[in-house]
């Protein structure tokens, strides 16, 4: 019995019967679903049943969305398990953050890369500082406010519908991985490393923190976005804000193509039930 053929039976003792298929050669078995609420429903089952599966399911998007994480996937060398190394690194600098801006500053490592843009030591210092920065923004003092945003908070996941009619997608694709944790599914997709989108690694840090901090549920992962129910949201605006200092240098598309400020993102997590990132 192959490694689909066992999982469609252990799938069909509890759930209904499903077509796996395959995605990369072999990397993770995928679902269809009907999109819409559909999609999010069967998700909520395979979440529920995801001990007895020994798997832990990732809305994925559409076949589009996956065929366009394919390019990126095939492009990493990195295995999952490297992946994963490096996210310990990094998760022990969120547990103990810089408190002090690097020297030399990103603004003077721009000014180098304007006179000598093939720099690739410069580029890295760059990186490097710029990375720096974020984790002493992330941790250092909160932002000040004159009046609180009056914003909604969030409260829905969009992966399975059309971003621009609001209808579900005929069909969706639910991933379905072999991690010891949830966190662990963006070294699995290999997700990220593309334009401002953080390094595979880095999410897989980023997450593992929030999850001791507020117990959220990765849903879906598609190309561009990722999408989260919460379980402990913040209760408190420092403690929202405190979060969102962190969720901007995580991913500033959504603040900068989105809600427009720190505090207006602080508002939608205060007692949000749900979280939303996309890179441009």
């Amino acid at each position: 019995m192959t490694d689909a053929e066992g999982l469609v039976d252990r799938l069909a003792e509890h759930w209904r019967p499903a077509d796996i298929t395959w995605f990369a050669d072999d990397a993770y078995p995928l679902v269809g679903v009907p999109g819409g609420e559909e999609a999010l429903e069967a998700w909520r089952q395979l979440y529920d049943l995801r001990s007895d599966l020994g798997r832990y399911p990732v809305l994925v998007g559409t076949q589009r969305d996956i065929d366009i994480q394919y390019d990126s996937y095939s492009y990493s060398e990195s295995s999952p398990a490297e992946i994963l190394a490096e996210a310990n690194a990094f998760y022990a600098r969120l547990q103990d953050p810089p408190t002090e801006r690097p020297s030399p500053s990103v603004a003077e490592l721009h000014e180098e890369l304007r006179q000598d843009v093939g720099n690739a030591g410069a580029w890295e210092r760059y990186g490097a500082a710029a990375e720096e920065e974020m984790l002493v923004d992330a941790f250092g003092p909160l932002v000040s406010y004159d009046e609180w945003p009056v914003v909604a908070p969030a409260g829905g996941i969009t992966i399975p519908f059309d971003i621009l009619t609001r209808e579900p997608h005929p069909e969706v694709f639910i991933a379905l991985l072999d991690v010891d944790h949830p966190w662990e599914v963006f070294a699995h997709l290999k997700f990220g490393a593309f334009n401002a989108c953080p390094f595979p690694s880095r999410h897989v840090a980023w997450w593992r923190y929030w999850y001791e901090h507020y117990d959220p549920q990765i849903v879906g992962v598609t190309f561009a976005t990722v999408e989260a129910w919460v379980g402990e949201p913040p209760a408190t605006r420092e403690e929202a804000l405190r979060l969102a200092m962190q969720q901007f240098g995580y991913c500033n598309d959504i603040v900068y193509q989105g809600v427009g400020s720190v505090e207006a993102l602080a508002a939608t997590l205060l007692g949000g039930v749900s979280w939303y990132f996309w890179w441009d």
